[in-house]
Formats: structure tokens, sequence, C-alpha cells
């Protein structure tokens, strides 16, 4: 019993110390999740979403890059990386990230994905979350 209340009171301390900080809003919630976990490369996917939508591209082309080295073979990040070099003309580096997105294309998911890599390509793509 004793073993079960120490368990119980760290995890709601935890709770409490994680609740008011995460919940206020979504900005607060993505920094959270990032602090909590580091590691997890979705928290810097949204936080360089959020940061491409208040059009702070540079910021957001680093975040994109953070998330990268988290995880090297998801599709959106090659992706969104590729549509911000396009967006800094720099088009050599933007193919190379759109061909290895097509290279990474989710199974299931070739139709759609192969019609956002062509519209990039063109220079009329945007970015996905």
């Amino acid at each position: 019993m004793i073993i079960f209340a120490f368990i119980f009171g760290a995890y709601l301390a935890r709770l409490l110390s994680y609740y008011p900080k995460a919940y206020v809003d979504d900005y607060w919630l993505v920094e959270t999740s990032v602090a909590e976990d580091p590691s997890a490369w979705y928290g810097w996917f949204m936080r360089a979403f959020k940061r491409a939508k208040q059009k702070a591209y540079k910021e957001a082309l680093n975040l994109f890059v953070m998330a990268k080295l988290l995880s090297p073979q998801e599709f959106k990040i090659l992706y969104n990386i590729g549509i911000l070099l396009k967006l800094f003309k720099q088009d050599k580096e933007a193919d190379h990230y759109l061909d290895l997105a097509q290279k990474y294309i989710i199974r299931g998911q070739e139709t759609t994905s192969n019609h956002l890599l062509k519209l990039a390509r063109e220079g009329k793509g945007q970015l996905i979350k």
C-alpha cells in the first residue's frame, strides 16, 4: 500500500507540474512536448510547421532539419525541406530533398504523394502537416 501511494504521489506530482504548462494553448503544448522528449521528431516537425506558418522560413528550415536528424526517412520532413529550399531558390538542394522524399513515400499514399511532389517540382507546392 505504501508503494502504491508513493507511485501515485509521484505520478500526481509529475502531472501537476506538466499540465499547467502544456495545456495553456497549442504553442505551449508543442514547446512542452519538445522539452519533455527532445528525441521525438514530431515535436520538432510541428514546431517547424508553426514557424513556417508565421513566415519565419529560415527558422522553420532549421527546425525541419532537426526533425530530419531524428527521423531521416520521414516523407513529410523531406518534402517540407524541399519546399522551403525551393522558396529560397536553392533548386538543386530542393530537388535532392524531393528525390529523397520520393524514395520514402508511405505505402498506400503513392498517388497523393506523387501529385504533391509533381507540384513541388513545378514550384507550386506548399507545406504539408
